[in-house]
């Protein structure tokens, strides 16, 4: 009878015990899949799309559709210049429509808002490249430009432009 009794105990113990490790890989399985759906979404957020936009921030929205994906900017708009200095961007607008897009510090300049917007961008094309990146990982990704100048890499065809200081990306220039 005891060796029934413990028997039909550990049979319990171990159905209980399996249950439970089952649940808490169901759980970890489940929080391992939002994360890995976050991550997507909030990767794809700092993705810089050439010729469409950055992030959820598409060329030809109009400005107030952009104030509804980011919110009111950090600095104080001009109606034709919104900088987001938390997420290291500026859009410029014509006509109330998003036009060009300027991630990080493009034209090098000391000025504080300018070097605040060039640490804070994350920004990265699908290729990776973004504020940080070598000349030689931009020309590996994109091929060489269709004109340099200066410290700009220019490709018309994709409307995109890399502006380095000291073979580092510290700007880009997106248009429509």
């Amino acid at each position: 009878m005891k060796e029934v009794l413990v028997v039909s105990s550990v049979s319990i113990f171990v159905v209980l015990f399996w249950s439970g490790c089952k649940k808490a890989k169901e759980e970890v399985s489940k929080d391992t899949e939002e994360y890995t759906q976050r991550t997507k979404e909030s990767s794809e957020d700092l993705l810089i799309h050439p010729g469409i936009g950055v992030g959820k921030i598409k060329f030809g929205m109009t400005v107030q559709q952009m104030k509804d994906i980011l919110g009111k900017p950090d600095v104080a708009d001009t109606g034709i210049s919104y900088m987001y200095t938390s997420l290291g961007i500026e859009i410029v607008a014509r006509d109330k429509v998003v036009t060009y897009i300027y991630c990080g510090n493009p034209h090098g300049k000391k000025s504080p808002v300018l070097k605040a917007l060039e640490e804070a961008c994350k920004f990265k094309t699908a290729e990776g490249i973004g504020i940080g990146s070598t000349e030689a990982h931009v020309v590996e990704a994109f091929g060489q430009p269709t004109r340099r100048k200066d410290n700009q890499l220019l490709y018309m065809d994709k409307r995109i432009c890399f502006f380095l200081a000291d073979d580092k990306v510290i700007g880009i220039w997106l248009r429509k």
